[in-house]
């Protein structure tokens, strides 16, 4: 039984799909709570399932509703899409530098949630994990992974370069949405625990391309978030790159962008946000990455191996 804290703080989730699997994870024996912390209500007066909060109309005060009201005990933190831009928010607050609560906690979700699933996978005991959120329908897919009962998944990778058929690498795994990732690089926690060991990193698109155009235009913005991501130093010491999706832009031309700033091994995995959705999301079944703890990746054959240990939750 897990304890699922779910912070509705800037996006507005479907409806029926939360109120779902809110429903599917009781059934498991799981302890949901919903935390409004909205100006507007998302969902009607007469709601099956309790929301708690109040109605903030500021991002901050909406932040700081949400860190208040987090469980002390261990809990899952799931936000509940993707595109929760109040997440940022929440991690530059400075009443909670020392974030003492996230030491027992597992942040999970997708997207622009990178930057909280940093912050919190920097500072607990347990991973957190790139993968479906609390509105997905895959989220009850995976939620094994999410309460540290599964620690393994095995996928087809679509491409390796300068890497051997039949690797092993072992490395704390780090990354998620290439945007967010970088935005998290400027915070001490964060970048004190990304350089404490070797590591793997996994990038997966950019925020929002939509805004910056197609094809030439984002490739120039890739460039330039893989130029900070050598200014900070991070492609020192990283054994290898999962490379994951990023729209509107070919598998080649991000990897010879890449190729300007970083030499190492490059494995190219079909993870990331999912094609003509209408919002962000991952695809189908997709394997739940734990960020923050050490994994072992093993290629052989045409699929990539990826196994990992926590502590029990």
């Amino acid at each position: 039984m897990a304890t699922i804290f779910v912070p509705i703080v800037a996006s507005y989730p479907d409806f029926q799909d939360v109120t779902n699997n809110a429903k599917r994870c009781a059934e498991l024996g799981h302890n949901v709570i919903l935390y409004r912390a909205l100006k507007h209500k998302p969902y009607p007066k007469r709601h099956p399932i309790a929301l708690y909060g109040e109605p903030w109309g500021d991002p901050e005060l909406r932040a700081k509703s949400v860190l208040e009201h987090v469980p002390t005990t261990s809990a899952i933190i799931a936000t509940p899409t993707g595109g929760s831009g109040s997440m940022r928010t929440i991690t530059r607050i400075s009443e909670y530098g020392d974030w003492n609560w996230a030491k027992n906690k597992i942040a999970i979700g997708f997207s622009d949630t990178t930057a909280f699933i940093t912050k919190v996978a920097s500072i607990s005991c347990y991973p957190s994990f790139h993968g479906p959120c609390f509105e997905d329908p895959e989220f009850i897919d995976v939620i094994s992974y999410y309460t540290c009962n599964r620690w393994g998944w095995k996928i087809p990778f679509v491409y390796r370069d300068n890497i051997g058929k039949e690797e092993i690498l072992n490395g704390t795994l780090w990354g998620g949405n290439l945007t967010m990732f970088n935005y998290m690089l400027g915070d001490a926690d964060v970048i004190r625990a990304v350089k404490r060991d070797a590591r793997i990193l996994f990038l997966e698109d950019i925020y929002d391309p939509a805004v910056y155009g197609k094809g030439v235009d984002v490739i120039k913005l890739i460039e330039m978030e893989f130029d900070r991501l050598e200014y900070t130093g991070i492609f020192r010491n990283t054994l290898a790159i999962l490379m994951g999706r990023i729209s509107d832009a070919r598998s080649d031309r991000v990897l010879a962008s890449l190729r300007k700033y970083y030499f190492g091994p490059v494995i190219g995995i079909d993870i990331g946000h999912s094609k003509n959705s209408p919002r962000p999301r991952p695809m189908k079944m997709v394997p739940p990455l734990p960020i923050g703890t050490n994994v072992r990746i093993s290629l052989k054959g045409d699929y990539l191996d990826c196994q990992w240990t926590c502590p029990k939750f």
